[in-house]
């Protein structure tokens, strides 16, 4: 199972996804205060990152449950298209949870500044990683097929 290279892929597509959960999405520097969001948690007072938390936590799930069907190559490749769109809803949860934070310090009328951490890149990684797992599960699956010409 973990000698095929796009079980590696998963894997630390898998690895990133979860970091993601650990690592600062963004940072508003606002008049002496300092205010994070997180995969797990936002320290803006009623911003919520619930959302955020429960779509990377699918990811993660989705991304170790397709390690495990590698016998079943084109039910692996319609799982990874399914956690294509889960990349996809996450930075659009991401968005939303920034938006808000945005909003509730506009609110407060102050001056704030934001810096975006490496959350927001690890999406984008595990995206990567997946769509370099489905380039080397099609080119097995067309192995398989060319033995089966053979036959």
């Amino acid at each position: 199972m973990l000698q095929r290279i796009q079980s590696l892929y998963l894997l630390f597509a898998a690895l990133f996804s979860g970091l993601g959960l650990l690592i600062s999405w963004v940072t508003y520097s606002s008049e002496g205060m300092i205010y994070e969001l997180t995969g797990l948690e936002s320290t803006v007072d009623g911003a919520q990152s619930t959302p955020l938390t429960l779509t990377l936590i699918v990811g993660v799930a989705l991304i170790l449950a397709s390690i495990f069907i590698y016998k079943d190559r084109p039910k692996q490749m319609k799982f990874i298209r399914i956690i294509w769109i889960q990349q996809i809803l996450v930075l659009i949860m991401f968005s939303l949870a920034h938006y808000q934070g945005i909003q509730i310090l506009d609110e407060a009328n102050a001056d704030f500044d934001i810096q975006y951490g490496m959350g927001v890149v690890m999406p984008l990684i595990s995206t990567v990683l997946l769509w370099l797992a489905s380039k080397a599960i099609k080119k097995d699956e067309d192995l398989v097929r060319s033995a089966d010409r053979l036959r």
